[in-house]
């Protein structure tokens, strides 16, 4: 094993090549974050945990639309393009079906055919690797979207690029790398001591690394655009990964503090929203009108109330005589939940529906 620490000659590429790409996938999917913002502002959630429900409700929304779509196509086109040859029809709709899977692709390099036989024959099979390190730090779960990304290599440059497609448009927004003349890090690593199978085998490293820190990058801020209290992965996994690329870490903190600072902005507009709307509906107190006046069972005081997100269910923690839902337009009693001689004095829905919380 030789020495590694001929990266560090290269900490000044680390940012040339990336920091333009991250800022192109930050500026994208923060836009996506307002425009979403946007659209559910003049909705009826009342605080943060309702609007992070109701922004991944609109994307599984999406998702199966796009996935109708494409099974459509698949089956019309199965034959055609002959796709059993990599994939059965049944494993193809199982990978689609997957509504919260994030499905990232590493396309092969792009190779011309002057580019060293060092990089042509062995490149390609390492690209396969790439996906491995992130397993260590993504699980399946987190993944919700499609993603791609592809590297162009010539004689002597390349490209890196990605293309990922969201709920806002039909095309895919595609992001590029300035051009890296890797024949001049070649050459430099050769002066400072490696030999002709190192260099290249350090210019292929290179091209990994900077793969997996891209899909590490794009993967939490996707995420933080949904989700304001996704805990970021990408500050482990670059220290993980970049240890013997970088020497001065300062150059990649950098990048976690942009993506905290973006979960502190997001968390801050959610807030003035739900402010803004608490204030509207106090301001509309006095045009309320008794609509429907319901009588809970039992002897026991009513402690708190409960509506349903779908605003047509009203449930009631009335002490030791359980949870109590009725129809809110009709007042039929639909539930009474006991609590196991417990008093039950608070009451609430989670963001879904699905499940009622009590407290005693």
């Amino acid at each position: 094993m030789y020495d590694r620490s001929y990266f560090y000659s290269c900490e000044n590429l680390f940012y040339e090549l990336l920091n333009p790409i991250f800022m192109s996938i930050r500026d994208n999917i923060y836009g996506l974050f307002q425009d979403r913002i946007s659209d559910l502002d003049s909705g009826n959630f009342v605080n943060r945990e309702e609007y992070i429900y109701l922004l991944r409700q609109t994307i599984r929304e999406y998702q199966e639309s796009q996935i109708k779509l494409k099974l459509i196509e698949i089956d019309a086109q199965w034959d055609l393009h002959h796709w059993q040859g990599i994939l059965s029809r049944k494993e193809t709709e199982n990978l689609l079906g997957k509504k919260d899977t994030l499905l990232i692709l590493f396309s092969p390099p792009e190779l011309s055919p002057d580019v060293p036989p060092s990089i042509q024959n062995n490149l390609p099979v390492e690209f396969k690797s790439i996906k491995d390190k992130l397993k260590l730090f993504y699980s399946e779960k987190d993944y919700n979207y499609g993603v791609k990304f592809y590297t162009d290599i010539t004689d002597y440059n390349c490209r890196f690029s990605l293309g990922f497609w969201n709920d806002k448009s039909y095309e895919p927004t595609i992001i590029s790398s300035p051009l890296w003349n890797w024949e001049k890090t070649f050459n430099k690593f050769f002066k400072i001591g490696l030999d002709e199978k190192q260099s290249f085998r350090a210019i292929r490293e290179l091209i990994i690394i900077y793969n997996q820190l891209l899909a590490s990058y794009f993967i939490d801020t996707f995420y933080v655009s949904i989700d304001p209290y996704y805990p970021l992965k990408f500050p482990i996994f670059t220290t993980h990964l970049a240890k013997e690329l970088i020497r001065n870490k300062e150059c990649v903190e950098c990048y976690f503090l942009q993506l905290k600072q973006m979960q502190e902005e997001e968390l801050i507009i959610l807030e003035e929203i739900a402010q803004k709307k608490e204030q509207n509906l106090k301001g509309n107190v006095n045009q309320w009108k008794v609509l429907n006046t319901i009588k809970v069972r039992g002897d026991y005081p009513i402690y708190s109330i409960a509506i349903h997100p779908n605003d047509d269910i009203i449930a009631s923690a009335c002490g030791y005589d359980g949870i109590q839902e009725f129809d809110i337009y009709s007042g039929e009693l639909l539930n009474i939940t006991m609590s196991n001689h417990h008093s039950v004095i608070a009451v609430a829905y989670d963001c879904s529906g699905e499940s009622l919380i009590c407290g005693e």
